[in-house]
């Protein structure tokens, strides 16, 4: 191994990058298809798509983001009418997180994009590759996170 260490060229920086570049462009394949939505606002919609009617800091587990960012999100998607937060009858100190009409239609479009955008990431790249690629990164992180 090369004393000489590049931080730019380092797996974890490649790995930031390449992520960073693939929500851009979700982004911006969103918008070119006429969708004001974020790909954060997306990962909210896809946790909603597969069970409405959650609990913020379950969304906030879900996506791995802390519950200040959730709340500016969900506020952001309540402006945008793709959701609405109604209080939980159980315990009306929590809110429950549901989809509106209009959150509910964008999930067949935007399930397209962002599988369009997938496939156009992974050009190029034999199911093998993927396959190696996949068991590497789970790999790093059980290395990382024990799990």
């Amino acid at each position: 191994m090369s004393n000489e260490y590049n931080p730019e060229q380092s797996l974890f920086s490649l790995i930031r990058k390449t992520s960073k570049a693939f929500r851009e462009k979700v982004n911006q394949n969103f918008a070119k298809e006429g969708h004001d939505v974020t790909g954060e606002q997306w990962r909210i919609l896809w946790c909603l798509w597969g069970k409405d009617g959650q609990k913020q800091q379950d969304l906030a587990d879900v996506v791995h983001r802390d519950k200040t960012c959730i709340t500016r999100i969900v506020d952001s998607m309540e402006k945008r009418d793709l959701v609405v937060r109604i209080p939980d009858r159980l315990d009306r100190r929590q809110n429950l997180i549901y989809l509106t009409n209009k959150g509910k239609r964008l999930q067949e479009d935007l399930m397209r994009i962002f599988d369009k955008t997938s496939l156009e990431a992974q050009n190029g790249i034999n199911s093998e590759e993927l396959d190696t690629f996949k068991k590497v990164l789970m790999k790093i992180l059980q290395n990382l996170t024990g799990i």
